[in-house]
């Protein structure tokens, strides 16, 4: 299990983000080369499946990206083995939660309402 934890760790750190970011850069790019206005493309941006997965898979490394900078900027070294076992507890009774209530509310469920859930994700870690 610790190779398996390695790995994605190496996985996460070195190669996801940056995949993800310029995977949404070619997104966009290319959106708007085919688009070329900038309303039909956010038109586009909004409609398309394939971009709301990019565009997000894009967020969420970032907030990953984030979550570790800013562990290891604070805490000298990171989190112990134990701290980050809780952390990922806490995250997947979390996420649990959050899909729970996201199908409850699906009927009115938008982007804004996307985006205070994820927050208060966020807030929850």
């Amino acid at each position: 299990q610790s190779l398996l934890r390695r790995t994605i760790g190496y996985f996460t750190s070195m190669r996801y983000t940056p995949l993800s970011l310029m995977a949404a850069f070619v997104l966009i790019h290319y959106t708007l080369r085919t688009r070329q206005q900038f309303y039909l493309t956010v038109i586009y941006l909004q409609s398309s499946k394939l971009s709301y997965i990019v565009l997000g898979n894009a967020i969420i490394a970032l907030a990953i990206s984030t979550f570790s900078f800013v562990t290891h900027l604070f805490l000298d070294g990171g989190l112990r083995v134990n701290e980050r076992d809780a952390i990922g507890e806490h995250i997947r009774w979390d996420v649990t939660e959050t899909c729970l209530a996201l199908t409850i509310f699906r009927s009115e469920l938008d982007v804004a309402t996307a985006v205070m859930f994820l927050g208060l994700v966020i807030m929850k870690w």
